[in-house]
């Protein structure tokens, strides 16, 4: 069982930028003449620029200089002053790992922020709440305050407060498993940092979309988002913020089972730690560490690394931390065949996992309960665990959970002579531990990919080195050349159009009316075919079929339209299709999608084709949502003048298809395959005003920062049984 360190952001993002303006914030807060409130918001920040943010030891003296200074005030300004003397208190508790402590400093701070003066200062004492309470494992709590905080914050228009409480909401569903929406957080925040070039911020999210794939065994892209974060911060000069991105490379290592190299990046995580008094990073590197040393059957070595990270997550009170320490202490005593040591350390990481609901360290604790029992002897406690053990491991989506789960029940049926129930749950366990194997030669694989991206990332240095050591020593001969060659060729044109200028004019005059004609048939044939397939016919008489192997269509249908066009005269309906249609097309024109036809109240349109671009599946989703967003609009328009309006389904899927002209007489591109067919399935089984994708197309933009995904489910589509299906929206808002 793996646990991950996770990036989290405090925010000090409106005082970042202070630096330049600190003397005049220094003026401010001496100047007797201006309001208390002025004067106590002006210090406030002049601490948090200088010392905070610096994690100086000097913060308590002038923190406490805020606190004197605000305890001789009337109630209003006193409260003022004492909500920003605790919330800095609570957030050097929080940075030292004193996270008990910092609870209370944090609950007094919003205590004293029920001013509606106070709205900021009420949002970030729910934001630090929030963040204090998922370091201590209370992950239901965490999500509860963080949701709240994000409506405080969009109440005060504060957006990047927004992004940063984001980033924390997506790394507690990540802790919880929940992918989706912790790729929904993090991409939305992304986008508002990258808007905002804050580098440090973009790093952190780098390294957090690294564990990601990292949990869902994604290796290489993995390894891409944490080189990505690494480069970054290489560049700020940030060596302390690369710990936990070393730690994250160490958890590759680990799954690859190379232990050595795993230990590498471990340690550095380690070394730069001890440095910036990380405790909590510093206990997940311990215990990670452990971990290692057990696999490799070093259990001394294990055993002082455990027991320094369970001592850490003690003094910081980390829950979590806690409860994973104690089980890797009882498997390694369960290792020395030490089952009472072995069960002491269970039972006490069991009653943490319940009180924290982590279900999979809860599953995975009881199971290890099982086994030392049925070791010991004590079969109707041991079958009691383990038949609890797999209940709760059946909810999960980890097959090492459910493997040991069965392995627990196995063992207690067949000491129990329960024999057929045994044999049930044997099969069981191979066929998990088959899965597994299908894993595990999957990460061969991936570790092969793994090696070759590193050793490309190695040539790719080299090779750019050597391109501009290149450039540099030819620069100066090409240019003298291109001086010399530019100047030759600009006389010889100004003689050789003064020669051609009369015998033009002429030509083009004649050449005019031919034009005109021309291009009056062009148009037509352009608005019946594609570019590239009208240039075809008019070169060859003919156009061939052909096979694309990527192509993104699009199916779009209005619901109940034979009802809403019984209410309409024929006239009008002719005219709402046509206006819809024509927006439609204008749409598809805007994002380079190719309009195949119209069938009635539908219209289809495919991207990536006749000339494929790396785009096609991105512009046509964009197109897709500008649709459904004009429909909608459209909807409101007429429904506010108390006309017929439509809705619509829209739907789409990525795969093969193949394209060519159909007819003699009346020439008309179309395409064919069963991705047409699937595509008008994820129409079908869409919903009204949502555009809903296929799991192709999701593949291909899962980690597009501009999408925001909702995963549906398997849904039953006609034809084809059930169907992964997502729903598709712009992240233009978080």
């Amino acid at each position: 069982m793996k646990y991950f360190l996770i990036t989290l952001y405090f925010i000090f993002s409106i005082y970042l930028n202070l630096n330049a303006a600190k003397d005049s914030l220094l003026v401010i807060w001496e100047n007797r003449t201006l309001s208390d409130s002025i004067r106590i918001e002006a210090y406030n920040k002049y601490i948090w620029s200088n010392y905070i943010n610096l994690n100086s030891d000097s913060s308590e003296f002038y923190i406490d200089k805020l606190y004197q200074y605000s305890i001789t005030k009337d109630k209003k300004i006193k409260n003022f002053g004492l909500a920003n003397v605790s919330m800095m208190q609570g957030v050097l508790n929080l940075i030292k790992g004193d996270y008990n402590e910092a609870l209370v400093r944090f609950e007094k701070s919003l205590e004293t922020s029920k001013d509606p003066l106070h709205k900021f200062n009420l949002a970030q004492s729910l934001y630090y709440i929030g963040i204090t309470n998922y370091y201590k494992g209370d992950f239901n709590l965490a999500i509860t305050e963080l949701q709240e905080t994000i409506k405080k914050y969009k109440e005060l228009n504060k957006k990047e407060e927004i992004a940063a409480t984001y980033v924390n909401l997506g790394s507690v569903y990540k802790e919880l498993a929940d992918y989706n929406k912790a790729l929904e957080h993090y991409h939305g925040a992304l986008r508002v940092f990258i808007k905002l070039e804050s580098k440090e911020q973009i790093s952190a999210l780098y390294n957090n979309l690294g564990l990601i794939y990292l949990d869902k065994g994604e290796y290489v892209n993995a390894l891409d988002y944490f080189d990505r974060s690494i480069n970054i911060k290489t560049e700020l000069g940030d060596e302390a913020g690369k710990a936990s991105t070393f730690h994250n490379i160490g958890l590759i290592y680990i799954e690859f089972r190379e232990y050595d190299k795993a230990k590498e990046y471990i340690n550095k995580s380690i070394e730069i730690e001890k440095d910036s008094k990380n405790k909590r990073g510093l206990a997940n590197s311990y215990v990670e560490m452990g971990d290692i040393l057990i696999a490799q059957n070093k259990y001394d070595s294990a055993l002082k690394y455990i027991l320094q990270s369970l001592q850490i997550n003690e003094e910081i009170g980390n829950k979590s931390g806690i409860a994973i320490s104690l089980l890797s202490l009882g498997n390694i005593h369960n290792k020395l065949r030490n089952n009472s040591k072995a069960n002491y350390y269970f039972k006490k990481s069991l009653e943490i996992f319940e009180e924290i609901d982590e279900k999979n360290g809860i599953a995975n604790a009881l199971s290890n309960l099982g086994i030392s029992n049925i070791e010991e002897g004590l079969l109707k406690q041991a079958l009691n665990y383990c038949t609890r053990a797999a209940s709760i491991a059946n909810e999960l989506d980890n097959l090492q959970t459910k493997k040991l789960s069965c392995d627990c029940l196995y063992r207690a049926y067949k000491k129990t002579s329960q024999h057929s129930k045994a044999l049930e749950q044997y099969e069981k366990f191979i066929e998990y531990s088959n899965q597994l194997s299908t894993i595990d030669a999957s990460k061969d694989i991936q570790k092969i990919q793994f090696q070759k991206s590193k050793l490309a990332d190695s040539l790719k240095q080299e090779k750019l080195r050597l391109k501009t050591k290149l450039e540099y020593e030819n620069r100066i001969s090409t240019e003298n050349q291109q001086r010399n060659i530019a100047f030759a060729i600009g006389l010889i044109l100004i003689l050789v159009t003064g020669g051609l200028y009369s015998r033009n004019r002429y030509i083009r005059k004649t050449n005019d009316e031919i034009a005109k004609e021309r291009d009056r048939s062009e148009t037509l044939l352009l608005n019946i075919l594609p570019a590239k397939i009208a240039k075809e016919l008019k070169e060859k008489g003919k156009s061939t079929a052909r096979d694309y192997e990527n192509v993104t269509i699009m199916f779009t249908d209005f619901k109940e339209f034979t009802q809403a066009s019984e209410k309409l005269t024929a006239h009008q309906l002719v005219d709402e299709i046509n206006y819809c249609f024509e927006e439609f097309d204008k749409i598809c024109e805007k994002y380079k999608i190719e309009k195949i036809k119209t069938i009635g109240d539908s219209y289809m349109a495919a991207g990536g084709l006749p000339v494929p671009f790396e785009e096609s599946t991105k512009n046509t989703v964009l197109a897709a949502i500008e649709i459904q967003q004009f429909i909608i609009e459209r909807a409101e328009e007429r429904s506010n003048k108390n006309e017929i309006c439509f809705e619509m389904r829209l739907g789409i899927y990525t795969g093969p298809v193949v394209a060519g002209i159909v007819g003699v007489k009346k020439f008309q591109y179309d395409i064919w395959g069963d991705t047409v067919n699937t595509a008008s399935r994820m129409e079908s089984a869409g919903e009204v005003m949502k555009v809903n994708i296929g799991h192709t197309t999701y593949n291909i933009l899962k980690d597009d920062p501009d999408f925001i995904f909702e995963y549906r489910g398997k849904i039953q589509a006609k034809g084809k049984g059930e169907v992964d299906m997502y729903f598709v929206k712009s992240a233009d808002k978080l």
